[in-house]
């Protein structure tokens, strides 16, 4: 704490010259300049972004000692700027934390939150911000909350901004008057100079200006679905730099276009998915997306007491369920009140880690079960690990269907799906409902690899490329493409939570050799594994049950697995099959 200067930033925590990973969880930590920031130095090391970042349960605050018109001015003016800043950063969780008291000051515009890439000083125009996910976050008492640049500004760098979640998170108090009216003020989301798939999905807030503007450029891929604000008609100041220019503020607006959303949203945020938004306090539809409330007042969103901070919406809220998910609208209160808890009070339990349960367990116990699948039926015989059953499942038998059993509706089980590679589409039975799911991503020559790459508790659909050895990965948590080189022409994709992180590394297996080549998610290591033989198929999976992926192989010749025991080290080795049975999870090596 107490970490200031009155000439020069001061921050908490800053890091410009490291790989990573960095966990920082847990902490009480005061900055006057930023409180935490990656990046805002070029690095030493050629092509060095700082990566995956678990910021987790932290309070993050500024005293009001170092405000300059606060009755609690300690009268020393420190370098004040933004609270949480990320400058050169890629593949961040920010969840579970309270970040407050940001004001206008030094040469900064008073936003709590910055994603702006920065090539410092010219000499690493490889600086990028992508894969952020934000939320379970309270941001309080500041004169606007988020930022988003898609590119610098002042030196140029190659990279845009991209795939950014801002999920389930609360701000309350972001209004100028008392933290400084400059550039955008009481704004919620700024954009400017163009970002690419920026989701805000189920936020809850409570500001004076617009809820999204924006500035300069378009951006592509917006999603901006169940979030609950004011309307807030009237004016401000929106300048760049000295320029001056008085926009109204009407919900939602931008630079030229402000007082038309439709117009702000094809001008700045084109194809854009706009719905089930709650923007409250005198607004009305005209000149808006369909399929948003305009509530007269924010009490008639129904919150169950505002005035005294309970954002829960109440049993007679009209937006109670009214999610495109179901869900209320805004921020799922009670996971946030969990996730920042540790903030808050210091009440800092250890955190399970979210993943999606085991592709091949199907009866949901945590354990890998044995199963085949017969594509001349579309059959799949399923050996129960809970209880010894064999259950058999009807789903696929075109020829040519692969099978692709994954936990993608996030229950705890594996749903039974198939893979049609001459069409690239992909046809889920969702076991949570039965209903059926279609969608097509991949062409003919992939290799359908899904897998919770992104840890949010729902396989994504994923590809592997072997012609050029990429994975093409569509994120469940953001709708955002990613695209990954590792592996070699030949080479059998094989992507499993070796490590037990929550997130699935990527992996191949080396046929001509029998080894395992693994790149963890968690730190971007490489581990080297001799497991197998020629005309060996691998097999991963969670056999013992805790938590971590054991290297397997199944022996097509003599139907038999065997297995390595992460737990143990042991050796396991069972006879299961027949002579042409696929086992499940040879898909990812067709």
């Amino acid at each position: 704490s107490d970490a200031h200067d009155p000439s020069h930033d001061a921050q908490a925590i800053a890091s410009w010259n490291g790989p990573g990973p960095f966990k920082v969880a847990n902490n009480y930590l005061e900055g006057s300049s930023e409180n935490l920031m990656f990046g805002g130095g070029d690095p030493a090391i050629a092509n060095l972004v700082p990566s995956d970042i678990e910021v987790r349960g932290n309070h993050f605050f500024k005293p009001l000692a170092w405000k300059s018109d606060d009755p609690s001015y300690g009268g020393i003016l420190w370098v004040v700027k933004n609270i949480f800043e990320l400058k050169n950063a890629q593949r961040i969780l920010a969840d579970g934390n309270i970040l407050e008291n940001e004001w206008v000051a030094a040469d900064e515009t008073g936003f709590a939150v910055t994603f702006t890439p920065r090539n410092e000083s010219g000499g690493s125009p490889w600086s990028l911000v992508q894969d952020v996910t934000f939320t379970h976050n309270i941001v309080r008492h500041s004169a606007s909350a988020i930022i988003t640049q898609g590119t610098d500004t002042i030196q140029p760098i190659t990279q845009q901004t991209r795939r950014i979640l801002i999920k389930d998170n609360v701000f309350e108090d972001i209004e100028p008057d008392r933290w400084g009216r400059l550039n955008y003020p009481g704004t919620g989301f700024l954009f400017y100079s163009g970002a690419a798939s920026v989701t805000i999905d189920h936020n809850t807030f409570f500001n004076t200006g617009p809820a999204v503007y924006g500035d300069v450029s378009a951006n592509s891929g917006f999603v901006y679905r169940n979030n609950v604000s004011p309307y807030n008609l009237g004016t401000a100041n929106y300048q760049l730099c000295c320029s001056g220019v008085t926009d109204n503020i009407d919900g939602i607006g931008g630079r030229g276009t402000t007082g038309d959303a439709n117009g702000t949203l094809s001008t700045y945020f084109p194809g854009a998915v706009f719905v089930r938004n709650a923007l409250a306090g005198g607004g009305n539809s005209t000149n808006w997306p369909a399929n948003n409330f305009f509530p007269s007042t924010l009490d008639a969103v129904g919150f169950v007491n505002r005035a005294g901070g309970d954002y829960h919406l109440s049993a007679a809220s009209p937006y109670k369920n009214a999610g495109t998910d179901g869900k209320d609208l805004g921020a799922d209160i009670d996971a946030v009140n969990a996730a920042t808890a540790c903030a808050s009070d210091g009440a800092c339990t250890p955190r399970a880690v979210t993943t999606a349960s085991d592709p091949f367990d199907f009866d949901g116990d945590g354990k890998t079960d044995i199963a085949v699948y017969r594509p001349s039926t579309g059959r799949w015989y399923i050996r129960r690990s809970s209880d010894g059953t064999v259950q058999e499942v009807q789903w696929g038998g075109v020829a040519g269907d692969i099978a692709v059993p994954a936990d993608y509706d996030g229950d705890g089980k594996a749903d039974p799906a198939v893979y049609r590679p001459s069409t690239g589409r992909w046809y889920i039975r969702r076991s949570s409902d039965g209903t059926v799911q279609e969608v097509e991503w991949g062409g003919v020559g992939d290799r359908p690899v899904p897998r919770d790459y992104d840890g949010d508790g729902k396989a994504d659909l994923a590809v592997f490329r072997p012609s050029a050895g990429t994975w093409h990965i569509l994120l469940s948590s953001t709708g955002a493409p990613r695209q990954v080189q590792w592996g070699v022409l030949g080479d059998w994709p094989v992507p499993r939570d070796h490590r037990g992180d929550g997130k699935a590394d990527l992996a191949v297996f080396r046929p001509n050799a029998g080894t395992w080549h693994i790149q963890r998610s968690s730190d971007g290591t490489v581990q080297q594994v001799q497991w197998g033989a020629a005309g060996d198929t691998p097999v991963p999976g969670d056999y013992d049950g805790d938590g971590k992926v054991d290297v397997a192989v199944y022996r097509p010749s003599s139907g038999t697995w065997y297995v390595v025991l992460s737990s143990t080290g042991a050796v396991q080795q069972v006879q299961w099959g027949a002579t042409g049975d696929q086992p499940l999870g040879q898909y990812a090596a067709r």
